[in-house]
């Protein structure tokens, strides 16, 4: 008994986790979606609208992981 309980609280663990790698690689993705040439309006993309960009997506991405959302701010 005591086995099982200690394996699903690592299998909620291992979720959890690999929800916030799913919900990071798609932030990392997303913010460098502005220098996609095919998005692209202008012919340069600069630093700041890459910050911009990052700051936009860590507020709406990481909304459900507020403690992860501010170490990346």
């Amino acid at each position: 008994m005591f086995f099982a309980v200690t394996q699903n609280i690592q299998l909620r663990k291992v979720r959890r986790e690999r929800d916030r790698e799913d919900r990071i690689a798609k932030l990392m993705t997303s913010i460098f979606e502005v220098s996609d040439p095919e998005n692209r309006v202008g012919s340069k993309v600069t630093a700041q609208e890459l910050l911009d960009n990052a700051a936009r997506e860590i507020d709406a991405g990481l909304a459900k992981d507020p403690e992860f959302q501010s170490r990346m701010m």
